[in-house]
């Protein structure tokens, strides 16, 4: 675990790095053999600096040691023991030298480590070099090989170990030095032979790189007449000729010649980089500083302490056995943004643009600060990285939204200029508040997560060990009666004859069903409609907007009374609830705490990949992938570091964030979706003695989908989808903004239905599918419904609703009802096994269905409860609604006469 971690932190951010520069390289030459060329040149280049100051410091300490070395060979000729001990240690410090120093020498190899072993696990990593070929290379993921003279040899390797000897012999004349150069040859060559060729072909470029830059210093040093390898033969001076001092006016000689080289090409550049003798070193310093705090406040805000808060707010909403993984690697890439920022703004320092830089970098400071604490934006709740709603687009606060970006540049430039003195403490205490709110977020986060994993423990019994909650929501009644109420969120009613025809089939598993295929919901969307899917009527918005009684509380009452009735009548009542409708189901067990009452999409989420090796497979192939939250979390810092107007948009594009795989992260939030239906379908005993009523509610046919059908298979990752293999796809009206996925809604519904039949078959060969009273409905359909009028569907109305019913003791083939039903005309149905029925539902709409019937359907201003007044559901659209909801001649826009007080809605009076 820690080694994974370390990885995460140190190794993973530079992995992802490397890679998008290898596919940057890639787009530009489709060559990935000469993309790793580039890399390593890219990456010698960048590193160039801190190189040649690694060297110089090696030189440096060279001295010191041989000026010590020569003076601890007198101090030894007369001293000895403890008191020549101290003698030495006075040299050391007089000297400012100490042996270990001497390992500055390897601080240019170092630098090259963490990249080396990063392109290791990115090689490791990268399929896309299978089979790829480069000069005489045939496969970049294997080994090269070449037979010369009847024997197979690897040339890479080879060629690395010639350009590591070359390098050595040319870089120094020091026997010893020469010794260890051959013997690191020739490990590197023993590590390396067989790895892949594409590693060593990095390494070869590295060393090849590595020798062209040392006889580039040779040819400046020969230029000077100045050979500091030369000096150490034994033709030259004797070491202890060489001082500091020389070292200090060789390297004054060569920022001078470079200066003069640089001149003659490029004169108004070099000049950006010529020291500005303004600035003395004390506020040299300050300004240094400033930029330095002021780049790790911005690191630290966008990589850690904005995604570390988001995690924190929900962490059901994340893998938990990859916590400290994804919180490592966010630490990582705060690591490795703010080196690469600083490293990169050092070139600047003591130059022209050093003020320009610090002021421009302040500014940037101060605008993220303000519109992360500040200027925060309201977009409702996250879910799954999906935003509930998009202030930035909505134009009646266009204007503010420039007002406020224009007042926070002005004011974050005017405070760089007037406070700038100030700003260096300032950016000290900024970043170490950040550094406590960011630990504070972690702390919360780990005793968050042991909660969660308590909270949703798995469940043990004598029998051996059971899923989630197995017991209490699936046992089912052999001899009492079973009342399941199924609803798929968001299916569209109006496909179900399109899949019937393609999927004849489902009609003989669908034995004893009816379908109601003209059945229209109340609203558009779940949570103004869910209420009267469990209440009837009685809970519709117009009904609970006329008693003006609070939203959240008239959700949980009907979900209560419910509950409690059937339990005070002898049943087990179970309610299977998403997370995203949690927040609004507080109080339901308050009503009756017997209630059984799940609310957690991933629950089941194990025993999906365990149950189905063909989505595990397809899961493993991606698992590399699974990394992906990282960078989506990236996205969200990054998103509330930015201002709202120009940015906020280009990071955040209805769904799709500025990084990491979108489509993967949406398809495990479907698969976790699916999760859910699967076990209403596949978990189930026959262990209750009691009668059961059951409310499941899925949102396996809610957005996002990644399902598709295949020879008789629910299967992700494909693009074989049974949608394209029907004539229906050219009557379906999907939006344009919605078709690039919206094909996989209509596999999913597919899919659902085939998991509904699983259930049917266990209910049959267990004696209890007479005994069982079914309810298939959905709350609203998706936006791509059949046939109904286009004046309604241009509002973003989703009214053809699922509804298939099962009776007891019924059987024989499918039948089709017509008649104009609602979603929440399942409670007459199902209230009908109580004696004294249920409290606010009227009696068995089968047997008394009234004439010439009408309802109304209405369009909610927005989805997102809290965009609703505490007591009343608000409403753009109101429709009346009587006979053939796919006929535009039955729809009654109504809106302004209820608005008016002209049309009283004649809902339920209580």
């Amino acid at each position: 675990m820690l080694f994974e971690v370390l990885y995460y932190i140190f190794i993973f951010p530079l992995e992802q790095v490397l890679d998008v520069i290898i596919d940057v390289f890639y787009r530009v030459t489709k060559d990935y053999g000469l993309s790793i060329v580039l890399l390593s040149v890219c990456i010698n280049l960048f590193l160039l600096k801190l190189v040649l100051y690694f060297d110089t410091r090696a030189k440096i300490i060279n001295i010191r040691k041989k000026e010590c070395d020569n003076k601890i060979a007198e101090f030894k000729r007369v001293f000895k023991g403890a008191e020549l001990q101290t003698y030495i240690r006075t040299l050391y410090r007089q000297k400012h030298f100490h042996p270990i120093y001497t390992l500055q020498g390897l601080g240019g190899l170092a630098l090259q480590i963490p990249f080396f072993i990063a392109i290791i696990h990115l090689i490791q990593n990268a399929t896309y070099l299978k089979d790829v070929s480069f000069l005489w290379i045939t496969d970049l993921s294997k080994a090269d090989s070449v037979m010369l003279f009847g024997v197979s040899l690897h040339i890479l390797p080879l060629l690395v170990t010639l350009f590591t000897l070359i390098n050595v012999f040319y870089s120094t004349k020091d026997k010893g030095a020469r010794i260890q150069g051959i013997f690191i040859a020739l490990i590197f060559l023993v590590l390396l032979y067989d790895m892949p060729s594409s590693l060593v072909l990095y390494w070869t470029c590295n060393m090849l790189f590595s020798l062209f830059k040392e006889i580039y210093k040779a040819h400046l040093r020969k230029k000077e007449s100045l050979d500091f390898d030369t000096l150490d033969s034994k033709d030259s001076l004797p070491a202890s000729n060489i001082t500091l001092q020389d070292i200090q006016i060789q390297s004054v000689s060569n920022a001078q010649q470079i200066q003069s080289h640089k001149s003659k090409y490029s004169l108004i550049f070099s000049r950006i980089f010529t020291p500005y003798s303004a600035l003395d070193s004390k506020v040299y310093t300050t300004y240094r500083n400033i930029s330095i705090f002021a780049i790790l406040n911005i690191c630290f805000m966008i990589c850690v302490f904005n995604p570390f808060a988001i995690y924190s707010s929900d962490v059901s909403q994340f893998d938990n056995t990859q916590t400290y993984q994804t919180l490592g690697t966010l630490f990582g890439f705060f690591l490795l943004s703010s080196f690469v920022l600083i490293y990169s703004t050092s070139f600047f320092y003591k130059s022209r643009l050093l003020k320009i830089m610090v002021f421009g970098i302040s500014v940037i400071l101060c605008i993220g600060l303000v519109y992360t604490f500040v200027l925060v934006g309201d977009y409702g709740a996250m879910d799954h990285f999906m935003l509930q709603r998009l202030n930035f687009i909505n134009p009646d606060f266009k204007m503010q939204k420039y007002i406020s970006f224009f007042v926070t540049v002005c004011g974050s430039i005017l405070l760089a200029i007037f406070f700038m003195r100030w700003l260096q403490p300032a950016w000290k205490i900024l970043f170490i508040t950040l550094c406590i709110g960011g630990i504070f977020y972690f702390i919360e986060i780990i005793y968050a997560k042991q909660d969660y994993l308590q909270s949703y423990q798995v469940l043990n019994d004598s029998n051996g060990q059971l899923q989630p909650y197995e017991k209490e929501l699936f046992s089912y009644s052999k001899t009492e009666k079973n009342i399941v109420v199924m609803v798929l969120d968001m299916f569209s009613g109006s496909h179900m004859s399109a899949i019937l025809e393609q999927f004849p089939h489902f009609k003989k598993s669908l034995d004893g069903f009816t379908l109601f295929d003209n059945t229209i919901s109340t609203t558009n969307s779940t949570i103004h409609s869910v209420s009267s899917i469990i209440g009837g009527e009685y809970y519709a918005v117009y009904n609970m907007n006329a008693r003006k009684e609070n939203l959240i509380d008239g959700i949980n009452e009907a979900f209560g009374i419910i509950g409690d009735t059937f339990i005070k009548n002898g049943y087990d009542v179970g309610y299977f609830i998403p997370n995203h409708l949690s927040a609004s189901f507080d109080k339901v067990k308050t009503y009756n705490n017997s209630i059984t009452l799940v609310r957690n999409n991933s629950v089941y989420l194990g025993y999906y990949y365990q149950s189905n090796p063909l989505i595990k497979e397809k899961i493993n192939e991606y698992i590399d992938k699974k990394d992906t939250t990282n960078f989506l979390l990236l996205s969200v810092g990054l998103f509330r570091f930015v201002p709202e107007l120009f940015f906020r948009p280009r990071i955040y594009n209805h769904g799709a964030w500025l990084l990491g795989d979108k489509n993967f992260a949406n398809s495990q939030v479907a698969l976790e979706f699916a999760s859910s239906f699967y076990a209403f379908t596949h978990l189930h005993n026959t262990q209750s003695n009691k009668p059961t009523f059951k409310y499941l509610h899925s949102l396996m046919t809610h957005l996002p989908f990644t399902l598709f059908f295949k020879n008789g298979e629910c299967v992700p990752f494909t693009q074989n989808s049974v949608f394209n293999e029907y004539s229906h796809k050219n009557i379906i009206n999907i939006p344009k903004e919605y078709k690039n996925p919206y094909f996989q809604h209509y596999d999913t519904e597919v899919c659902a239905l085939s998991y509904l039949s699983s259930f049917i078959r266990w209910l049959k060969e267990n004696g209890i599918y007479d005994n069982t009273q079914i309810f298939v409905l959905s709350d609203h359909s998706g936006f791509d419904s059949i046939g109904i009028p286009y004046f309604v569907s241009i509002d973003e109305h989703r009214p053809d609703a699922l509804f298939l019913f099962k009776d007891f003791a019924k059987s024989g083939a499918l039948t089709i009802d017509s008649r104009l039903m609602t979603n929440y005309d399942a409670p007459s149905i199902f209230c009908e096994n109580l004696p004294n029925g249920c409290h606010n539902v009227p009696k068995n709409i089968l047997k008394y269905y009234p004439k010439n019937r009408n309802v109304i359907s209405t369009i909610p201003v927005h989805w997102d409860i809290s965009q609703h007044k505490k007591n009343q559901w608000l409403i753009s659209f109101y429709f009346q609604v009587s006979g053939d909801i796919y006929n535009e001649v039955n729809w009654r826009d109504i809106t302004q006469e209820v608005k008016n007080g002209t049309f009283k809605i004649d809902g339920i009076e209580h």
